[in-house]
């Protein structure tokens, strides 16, 4: 992911400081997500995606397809559902999850009910884990 940012912003040849004033952020904040020393929000991701026009997936490596998505959602709920839905498919418990995720399985059970917005890196881990699309749980159809 960190490669992906920092090589589409150079292709537009925008600086850090530009990149963070148009997605909202202290440039000190964008550096350390493109110098890998901090996560970046599910929300900054999104706004990345719709900046560079290229859809999740892409920005982090998952496909070398740039396709836009416009219709990422960012509610909590929804979102939960969906992770619950695709945990009960692939036959895991909250535990296993949290376990694979190391995180305590009350933290998941937060983010399947949607009091909290997972954190793009266990949405990361568990899309790999369960072979999922980010960009489908994170579209609002």
């Amino acid at each position: 992911m960190i490669e992906k940012i920092k090589e589409l912003r150079e292709y537009e040849a925008y600086s850090m400081r530009e990149v963070a004033t148009k997605i909202g952020v202290a440039k000190s904040t964008y550096s350390a997500w493109e110098y890998g020393r901090e996560n970046i929000p599910l929300k900054h991701l999104v706004s990345l995606s719709k900046l560079y026009k290229v859809n999740i997936n892409y920005l982090i490596g998952k496909t070398s397809v740039k396709s836009i998505n416009n219709k990422y959602t960012l509610d909590a709920k929804l979102i939960g559902q969906k992770l619950r839905k695709i945990r009960e498919k692939n036959h895991l418990t909250q535990k296993a999850v949290a376990d694979y995720l190391n995180i305590n399985q009350p933290t998941w059970c937060n983010y399947e009910t949607g009091k909290y917005l997972i954190k793009t890196l266990y949405l990361i881990g568990f899309a790999n884990k369960t072979k999922s699309d980010i960009d489908k749980i994170l579209t609002s159809k």
